[in-house]
């Protein structure tokens, strides 16, 4: 019984530990790349503002050795804001009227959808602007830059 005690408690330790580390992952600032490394191009990667509460794009580069980085907006709310209306599925209504948007994580965007309610609320993933939803569900600091070469 004694090993039975310590061995859920061991258990219940290494789970926090894990979840402690990757939360505490959201809330290392991530650096935007300032220029050219020897390690490789600059990739779009999304890294979580602890103040905001947000999944912003940023430009990132393999010489900045950010922890705070995710391939998808879907995976930065999935792990550091999981209560966020972005991710929430609005509910198919019938015989819709006004035109709204929804963000849908996987594929990235702000999609227009058809509503009975004119109302919006954006913890139930339902704007009235496009630019609304864009702004609350993927904000983007990046800066697109142009290389031009000289002959």
């Amino acid at each position: 019984m004694y090993f039975l005690t310590a061995a859920v408690f061991t258990l219940n330790v290494i789970v926090l530990s894990e979840g402690k580390v990757v939360k505490g992952l959201c809330h290392v600032r991530y650096k935007e790349a300032e220029g050219m490394c020897s390690s490789g191009d600059w990739t779009e990667s999304w890294g979580y503002n602890s103040t905001t509460e947000q999944c912003v794009k940023y430009w990132d580069s393999p010489c900045m050795n950010n922890k705070n980085k995710f391939a998808t907006v879907k995976d930065c709310l999935e792990t550091c804001n999981r209560g966020s209306g972005c991710l929430k599925e609005p509910k198919y209504q019938w015989l819709p009227i006004y035109n709204t948007f929804y963000f849908n994580a996987t594929a990235e965007k702000c999609i227009k959808r058809r509503t009975t309610k004119k109302s919006t609320d954006n913890k139930k993933n339902r704007f009235r602007l496009q630019k609304e939803c864009e702004d609350q569900c993927m904000p983007s600091t990046s800066v697109y830059v142009r290389s031009h070469s000289v002959e």
